[in-house]
């Protein structure tokens, strides 16, 4: 199970930084028409480009440890998957995901026009709820199950 965890947490982390770059690539021959036009695409490429990418790097080279972490009452031969350790390795996902994307969508929206999202807010919240409550997410899992 630790094995596909840091398989899918590397998934993850090329997401992260091959879909800012796409749609960089879209973007950029309008991106130097005019000094005002860069001063916004600065805005656009620190908020929705680095923080992705940083994340991205991040995820890819901490994927064992999260994994461990993910699940640490497993040997390293272990290969069987079970139900509650993809329940567990989802929710991480999810919760990184939610996390990442929104935590870039408020920080663009805010340096844009100084307002809140309140949607992304809330779904911000509930990633960050779900990245360390994923073992808590496995067992509740395992409880609907035997029910």
């Amino acid at each position: 199970m630790r094995a596909f965890s840091i398989i899918a947490i590397r998934l993850l982390a090329v997401y992260f930084v091959a879909r800012p770059l796409m749609a960089l690539a879209s973007s950029l021959p309008t991106a130097f028409a005019t000094a005002e036009a860069f001063e916004d695409w600065r805005l656009l490429f620190s908020a929705s480009l680095v923080l992705p990418c940083l994340l991205g790097v991040l995820l890819w080279f901490k994927a064992p440890a999260l994994a461990q972490r993910l699940h640490p009452n497993e040997s390293a031969s272990d290969s069987v998957v079970g139900e509650a350790g993809l329940v567990r390795a989802g929710s991480f996902l999810i919760g990184v995901y939610l996390v990442v994307q929104h935590l870039s969508s408020l920080l663009s929206r805010w340096q844009w026009g100084g307002g809140l999202d309140i949607g992304s807010l809330a779904a911000l919240l509930i990633g960050l709820a779900l990245i360390p409550g994923a073992s808590a997410m496995g067992k509740l899992f395992k409880r609907l199950r035997e029910f």
